[in-house]
């Protein structure tokens, strides 16, 4: 990513396309926008929300300008590129419910449902917090894992989850034209 202007729009959803997927692999589990799922996806399974995309952190910014000159005009602008380091909040839930395995075994839907969540905390605040990194993004924080359980019918779906807060660099560009003669009338 360096050396690249990703705009904050697409910088959002690059962010959060890269935390989604990592932690789908790094759970081994689907991982569905929140109310996604219709039907309810087949147990285990995880979901998330964006709670807000852009949180600042009151900094100014900082500006890169640069002149460029369009070869056929020669007419000159200037290219003003700002950036700043606002947060992102994400909400993630794994879920679960009391089931039989094919092979007979019984699964506990708490115990499984909070093991995932678990292995997704873990995984963010380690290895996930160094992959991440590498690619553009840091983690900041992540709250405590608790049960989001809830009835859903007639049964109860196991739900434990969390929120992380990701740093991410947002960028917007201007063009400006430059004024280079200026006649001035003196009386």
């Amino acid at each position: 990513m360096a050396g690249n202007i990703i705009l904050m729009e697409d910088m959002i959803i690059y962010a959060r396309n890269v935390i989604v997927s990592s932690l789908a692999t790094a759970t081994g589990l689907p991982i569905a926008l929140s109310d996604e799922q219709n039907p309810e996806a087949k147990s285990p399974y995880g979901y998330y929300s964006i709670i807000t995309p852009y949180v600042p952190t009151g900094e100014i910014g900082s500006h890169i300008q640069q002149t460029l000159t369009n070869p056929d005009t020669g007419e000159k602008r200037i290219k003003d590129i700002r950036y700043e380091h606002p947060e992102m909040l994400l909400s993630f839930n794994f879920c679960s419910n009391n089931h039989m395995l094919d092979n007979g075994t019984w699964v506990n839907g708490e115990t499984e449902a909070m093991h995932f969540a678990m292995k997704a905390v873990a995984w963010l605040k380690h290895t996930g917090a160094t992959e991440l990194s590498g690619k553009g993004l840091v983690v900041l924080r992540v709250s405590n894992c608790s049960s989001r359980s809830g009835l859903v019918a007639d049964e109860y779906v196991r739900r434990w989850g969390f929120d992380v807060a990701i740093r991410y660099k947002a960028m917007t560009v201007r063009n400006d034209e430059i004024i280079e003669n200026v006649l001035t009338i003196r009386k």
